[in-house]
């Protein structure tokens, strides 16, 4: 059944990793953001997130936007420091033009970390990372 769907390549939708200042808790966040560079309206999307290794897997997170605009970006949520050391995979599934689409990020453990993160100009050059 599976084989019979036909879902096609995701491009111009990329996966954030920032690190921010949070003024709260007066010290720095990893905050996860997804970003469609489309011409078009992405409709419906659901975002499940799941980290893990070979001895630990975290709860499967889930988050819904009804509609994400061209040109835009939407705060997913926050990363503690601690699931940072995992591998945390992002399942991207939306509607575009009435068809399905899916797109997966895989973040492999320690990735991130503040001492390889880049200036990011979508971000007013906060550090972090981008994922296609």
């Amino acid at each position: 059944m599976k084989k019979d769907l036909d879902i096609p390549k995701v491009k111009n939708l990329k996966l954030a990793i920032v690190r921010e200042y949070n003024s709260d808790f007066r010290g720095y966040d990893w905050n996860v953001y997804l970003i469609n560079l489309k011409e078009e309206v992405l409709e419906l999307l659901l975002i499940v997130i799941n980290g893990y290794d070979a001895a630990r897997k975290t709860a499967i997170t889930r988050h819904k936007i009804d509609q994400l605009p061209p040109q835009s970006i939407a705060k997913i949520e926050y990363i503690p420091d601690e699931l940072l050391a995992l591998t945390n995979k992002f399942r991207v599934s939306f509607f575009l033009n009435n068809t399905l689409h899916e797109k997966n990020f895989i973040l492999e453990k320690n990735t991130i970390s503040k001492t390889k993160a880049k200036a990011l100009s979508l971000f007013d050059n906060s550090l972090g990372f981008l994922f296609d």
